[in-house]
């Protein structure tokens, strides 16, 4: 980690070193340093963060003799991989980055068989494409997919060549989120919904596809472009998205982490941080997207991973907002029965169950028999807490009068005996 130590010693270190190149690339090394947390961060230090110490140090690049280094080409690459790590310095290299572009040079990249080398050639490709979507143009991702698909490389190193370029993509959209433009939005709503669509099978499901899906779900919801979402979620062939779909119901966490980064929803400052009427419009946008309805259709929660990432607040939930998006988003009941249990916790019972009624409504037992006595069996609980035994009893011989259990899950068995347990005692 960078400190003042390192900070007030650095220029003592490159001293030592005789080559101008590879001093110049040593500083990068150093200053590249990433910053300590900021509860770590000493009282006293006068240091600038990691970008702006890049960026210093990126203005100086033209004034390198390369040429004049026994590595000149190698330590040249090297930099620039580096300068280009953050945005703030990337964007000082913008002309060089565009007059050394090839679309081969996304083939060359792809055919990397060492995983070093492509985290670090990552970083221009990644850092160019960014600074081409700030103007609404998707043709450096579009080079990327056509030449992760055609090489010829391992599917293994594919998938990371696919990973690090998407990952240097995200890292820009956070920082750009601020002052992003709605044509940077739908850009990058564009672009990521490319990377998850029209990727080979056999290389789309590397370890960081939740979080690329995430930041897809950002950039569509903050672009506000329904339409267009909506097409692309319609045109998934269905293996593809049921994929998808699963990726976030199995990593439900990096997928929102991801989305709540983006959208700055927990942002200290409220100048960044969107206000209620901003999320709901996001999260508005988000409901009524095909993939969504196939991710949380039959699935529970929702409300909680919004609530979590700071899209809407546990007050929100139980108030207008949360009434508007189960209207858009019922779920078969799974969002009356999720805003029922926010208003139980709040010891509202009236409210609570008012809800938990209304989740019944939503859905029918002989056609969706598990979703029903589960959705039930959780009003029920309700019920027994709000000191409501008698109703509690009527209410699960009425659920045994409707659904078989005997032809239900294991798991909603055994929540059903134990219910029946605690209703009798």
């Amino acid at each position: 980690r960078y400190s003042p130590r390192t900070h007030e010693q650095l220029s003592l270190f490159l001293e030592t070193i005789e080559d101008p190149a590879m001093r110049y690339f040593a500083e990068l090394i150093v200053l590249g340093a990433f910053d300590p947390a900021p509860e770590l961060r000493e009282a006293d230090a006068s240091y600038p963060g990691r970008a702006g110490r890049l960026a210093a140090a990126a203005k100086r690049f033209t004034e390198i003799d390369f040429g004049a280094s026994p590595r000149g080409a190698l330590v040249r690459e090297r930099v620039i991989q580096q300068i280009t790590s953050t945005d703030p310095s990337a964007s000082i290299l913008e002309s060089l980055l565009e007059k050394e572009y090839r679309a081969e040079n996304c083939l060359t990249y792809c055919n990397l068989g060492n995983h070093k080398k492509i985290e670090h050639a990552s970083r221009p490709l990644g850092a160019f494409a960014a600074l081409r979507l700030r103007s609404g143009d998707t043709s450096v991702v579009e080079d990327m997919i056509a030449a992760a698909n055609h090489a010829t490389g391992n599917d293994y190193y594919r998938r990371s060549a696919l990973r690090y370029f998407s990952l240097r993509l995200l890292d820009s959209l956070k920082h750009r989120a601020p002052q992003a433009k709605p044509e940077e939005w739908a850009a990058y709503s564009t672009a990521l919904g490319l990377l998850l669509s029209e990727t080979k099978d056999e290389i789309l499901e590397h370890n960081s596809i939740a979080t690329i899906i995430g930041a897809h779900l950002a950039a569509s919801a903050r672009s506000g472009r329904v339409a267009e979402f909506t097409a692309w979620a319609n045109a998934l062939p269905p293996d593809r998205a049921e994929t998808l779909a699963r990726k976030i119901r199995r990593t439900p966490l990096p997928c929102w982490t991801s989305f709540g980064q983006i959208l700055k929803t927990k942002a200290p400052d409220p100048a960044i941080r969107p206000g209620p009427e901003a999320r709901e419009q996001m999260l508005s946008t988000l409901v009524v997207n095909p993939l969504i309805d196939r991710t949380y259709r039959l699935h529970d929660p929702f409300f909680r991973f919004a609530v979590d990432h700071g899209m809407l607040s546990v007050e929100e939930v139980r108030a207008e907002p949360g009434k508007r998006l189960e209207a858009l988003f019922p779920r078969n009941g799974y969002s009356a029965i999720e805003i029922a249990r926010y208003h139980a916790d709040a010891g509202e019972w009236d409210a609570a169950l008012e809800w938990a009624a209304k989740s019944l409504t939503r859905l029918k037992p002989d056609k969706l028999g598990g979703p029903y006595a589960r959705i039930a069996m959780r009003r029920i609980e309700i019920l027994l807490e709000a000191q409501r035994g008698s109703e509690a009893k009527n209410a699960i011989s009425e659920l045994e009068a409707k659904v078989d259990f005997t032809k239900l899950p294991a798991d909603l068995r055994q929540s059903h005996a134990t219910l029946r347990k605690r209703i009798k005692s």
